[in-house]
């Protein structure tokens, strides 16, 4: 699994015989005994969208559950509830369990409470790793309230048959329970009974099943638009600035808000692929188009998209939007573009596809959103090129009053990279031979002479602590002779014990600052050799690993390996501007002022 895999590779290895995890367990339980701090905990519930609820199922009956079994245990400290809620149980990427594990990993959580073993889940395989290795390795207790079962309890020893077969059968639940639900929406889709979730953009349901809809008039007055615009000839980014331009909410921001209207600061706008998928819904034209997707839990199998052929289209289950004849129309536009396409932009067998160096490093500097690569065919005097353009997809998609226009093409983009690298080598080479002159110019010499300032130092340290015993020394001499001599009342009346005091005080502070002193200097001097330590080990480092990449200046052009090792980002500005941020740049600038640090010393003028 590869969660597991991923703590371990980043943990102290276990021992024969699990010695880690055992450590880890016995800790907590002495923790319990003692009374010490309590388990910082988490309860998680956890609702499969095709379950069958019942009441004692909620999410909000197995909270009340878990919490009423905290109340009144001093040993549990509950700091976040989570839950899944329309999630299979056979899975285990559920953003609330991801949230839930990323919790325990930085140590925030050490408890978990379920309701039952099937709301954690029901893959008996994954269920299993968890409870043996991930959470003992963690040092988690894991809490299943009503199968009494208890990770830090020893008896829960005896109960891990039980699990194991509790397990299983929850499995089989799941797939049981995945089998009857493929059989129900296969039914509705013989019934020609939509089983989509939400209704199709222009539409709303008409009954409580949500099986039925009617006309929505509002959008869809904008699903005629862009049918109508795109028999007029507009393109599906014509047709989606224009929807911008009008202020339009696209589909999925119109069904979650209920807002017509895109709101001043909502960031939710149209886009092709939206345009597209209207294009080729046939829900507008008055049809039912079903069993497009197929997923199995039962067989294993992973959600994905069936051939056209294999869908279950049932004619004139609603009102239309758009008539039999436009809807016809469009999709045979939509096909004559789409080959039209495919011609123009098709790659000859002589000609290569030009490798992507620069893949998601190009941003632009204005909005930040990722350049769209943009590739075409050209004709020229040695037959067709590829050529591709970074653009701004912002004003692509959105228009001039969401960003501004950028372009530039994929060679001059590159051409300005690698002379941005070679620049920046150049530099490296010139730090290189800094250090390199300083190490054999200065380097023994100058360590020689802060070993030798280093040794003064300790001897003053050691001279100044054995001067501080000698002087309490002296001061409880001239206190004993003191009071032999005149009795311990005379002497205090007489202010001689007092005297003594103030210059013991007096001089033990000289002495103190004398050690200060000389322990921050030998502090510095310790600072300064690290120094040192460090410019030999990162000229070893990645300093020698960038100067390796001198010799490709001789092919004067970008290459895969040196746009991965270099290049952090790119963005791009109007006017073909470009900045271009690079790898190592901190550790450069560092290392520089390293050098300057160690120039300017008394030591580095000897």
């Amino acid at each position: 699994m590869q969660y597991v895999s991923g703590i371990i590779a980043g943990a102290a290895p276990l021992q024969e015989g699990g010695g880690v995890m055992a450590r880890s367990k016995d800790r907590a339980r002495q923790e319990i005994k003692a009374g010490k701090s309590p388990f910082r905990t988490a309860t998680y519930a956890r609702l499969s969208v095709d379950s069958a609820v019942t009441e004692s199922d909620s999410i909000t009956s197995q909270q009340m559950l878990m919490r009423d079994f905290i109340k009144g245990r001093n040993e549990f400290l509950l700091v976040k509830e989570y839950q899944d809620d329309g999630i299979s149980g056979t899975r285990f990427d559920r953003q609330a369990f991801d949230s839930l594990l990323g919790e325990v990993r930085k140590g925030n959580i050490n408890c978990i409470i379920v309701k039952d073993f099937s709301r954690f889940g029901r893959d008996h395989i994954e269920v299993g790793s968890y409870l043996e290795k991930v959470f003992p390795f963690l040092g988690v207790r894991f809490i299943s309230v009503n199968d009494g079962y208890d990770s830090f309890d020893k008896d829960s020893a005896d109960k891990k048959l039980a699990v194991i077969l509790k397990n299983l059968v929850n499995e089989y639940i799941a797939k049981d329970t995945s089998v009857k639900v493929a059989s129900s929406y296969a039914t509705k889709q013989e019934n020609g009974e939509y089983d989509g979730g939400r209704a199709p953009y222009g539409y709303a349901f008409v009954d409580e099943r949500k099986t039925r809809f009617v006309i929505d008039e509002r959008p869809a007055g904008v699903i005629r638009d862009i049918f109508t615009w795109t028999i007029q000839g507009d393109s599906a980014l014509v047709i989606v600035k224009r929807l911008t331009k009008r202020n339009i909410n696209p589909p999925k921001a119109y069904q979650d808000t209920g807002d017509f209207y895109r709101r001043e600061k909502e960031r939710r706008y149209w886009n092709e692929y939206t345009v597209s998928a209207v294009l080729q819904n046939m829900a507008y034209a008055g049809h039912m188009a079903l069993h497009k997707w197929k997923e199995s839990k039962a067989d294993g199998i992973s959600p994905h998209m069936l051939d056209e052929s294999e869908w279950k289209i049932t004619k004139n289950t609603h009102e239309a939007i758009i008539t039999e004849q436009d809807f016809g129309l469009v999709q045979e536009i939509m096909r004559a573009r789409k080959e039209r396409h495919k011609s123009l932009n098709a790659l000859d067998e002589a000609v290569i596809r030009p490798d992507n160096l620069l893949k998601g490093k190009v941003l632009c500097g204005d909005c930040l959103v990722p350049a769209s690569r943009m590739g075409a065919n050209y004709q020229r005097k040695a037959g067709k090129v590829r050529i591709y353009r970074y653009r701004c997809r912002t004003y692509r998609e959105k228009g001039a009053q969401e960003c501004s226009s950028k372009s530039i093409s994929e060679k001059d983009l590159e051409a300005i990279v690698y002379q941005a690298v070679m620049a920046f080598i150049c530099q490296v080479e010139c730090l290189d031979d800094r250090i390199s002159r300083f190490h054999n110019d200065f380097f023994q010499k100058m360590c020689s002479h802060i070993e030798k300032e280093k040794g003064v130092a300790e001897r003053a340290i050691r001279q100044g602590k054995n001067e501080k015993i000698l002087l309490y020394k002296e001061y409880i001499s001239k206190e004993r002779g003191n009071t032999e001599q005149n009795g311990t009342e005379c002497a205090c009346k007489d202010g001689v014990t007092d005297g003594n005091k103030v210059w013991y005080l007096k001089e033990k502070q000289k002495k103190d600052r004398e050690i200060r002193y000389h322990e921050e200097r030998k502090t510095q001097l310790q600072e300064k050799i690290a120094l040192f330590e460090r410019l030999e080990k990162e000229q070893a480092g990645w300093i020698k690993n960038i100067l390796s990449y001198r010799d490709t200046a001789l092919e004067e052009k970008l290459t895969a390996q040196m746009a991965s090792l270099f290049v952090d980002k790119i963005f791009l500005y109007e006017g073909k501007r470009v900045e271009v941020v690079l790898n190592f740049k901190d550790e450069y600038e560092s290392l520089y002022s390293c050098m300057g640090q160690v120039w300017g010393t008394e030591e580095g003028r000897i």
